[in-house]
């Protein structure tokens, strides 16, 4: 299993979790941090903070086909290698700006730190992944 695999279908269960986790929705954005948020999101409409957690859940899957599209586990999807460069990016971004390891918030717990290093490793993994697939070609 390569670096892409595990990427992809690390991916794909944090997305999954991103929807399964909506049966108790409410306990869910506050255990992450999100629940004012998303109570000024459901003032609007109340669905609304449930599109996002299922629009986030999607775009995990997203990410996770284009890691598993690289490994060649299933067909290949238009913009391979900016694609996996850009999710890199973003990953790595979330994992130093984002919260806990060197990030702009002074006040991280350990959860975030957590979180954060979840991102830096699947980061890592789309990035070296990326570099072996691309680098060989």
């Amino acid at each position: 299993m390569n670096a892409l695999t595990v990427a992809g279908w690390s991916n794909i269960v944090i997305g999954i979790l991103h929807v399964v986790t909506l049966i108790r929705a409410r306990e869910m954005f506050y255990w992450v941090g999100i629940g004012p948020d998303m109570d000024r999101l459901s003032r609007v409409h109340v669905v609304l903070p449930y599109l996002l957690s299922v629009a986030a859940g999607a775009a995990f899957c997203v990410c996770g086909l284009y890691g598993l599209s690289a490994a060649r586990v299933v067909r290949p999807l238009p913009l391979l290698g900016p694609g996996l460069m850009a999710i890199a990016g973003i990953f790595l971004l979330r994992a130093v700006g984002g919260t806990g390891l060197g990030g702009f918030l002074e006040d991280s717990c350990l959860k975030e730190n957590a979180f954060s290093a979840v991102a830096l490793v699947i980061g890592i993994l789309y990035a070296v992944g990326a570099w072996s697939v691309f680098h060989d070609a």
